[in-house]
């Protein structure tokens, strides 16, 4: 935030302040934009002040635009869900590309549908847990059931 411009680098995930955007450039070349940042000194829960990072977004209950406050951990977990769902999109691709037929996906959950007798719960588990080259040394597996109706 305070040399715009400078990319600072932890492992694949990189971040650059670039007009009025800060970039975070996720392993797989896609990247988070959180709008409008600033540092700022703000109150803690333990009652410091202490400098912290508030950008723009949409409140989820009022859908206004409004300002955010975040923090390392917060950032840690937005980039461990982009690399999530980066992965699980690599994926349905995959199926897809093998007449696998998506029918639903939730979170890190894919549901097929397939003719009786079709398919492989363990193609669809190899498919899923292959990686692509970005993510090479994740550690990823999958698992699966076939049944003739949805179930958690």
């Amino acid at each position: 935030m305070l040399s715009p411009g400078t990319v600072y680098r932890a492992g694949k995930i990189a971040f650059a302040k670039k007009g009025s955007f800060l970039w975070c450039q996720l392993p797989s070349g896609r990247r988070l934009c959180y709008p409008y940042p600033r540092i700022v000194e703000r109150d803690t829960p333990w009652g410091a002040m202490q400098e912290g990072l508030r950008y723009k977004s949409v409140n989820g209950v009022t859908r206004k635009w409004e300002d955010t406050d975040t923090y390392g951990g917060k950032l840690a977990e937005n980039v461990t869900q982009a690399v999530a769902r980066d992965l699980l999109a690599a994926a349905l691709l995959r199926l897809d590309s093998r007449g696998y037929l998506t029918v639903m996906h939730v979170h890190d959950e894919v549901v097929v549908e397939v003719e009786k007798g079709e398919g492989s719960v363990e193609e669809i588990a190899a498919l899923m847990s292959e990686l692509p080259d970005w993510a090479t040394g994740l550690p990823v597996s999958a698992e699966g059931w076939r049944g003739r109706r949805f179930r958690k």
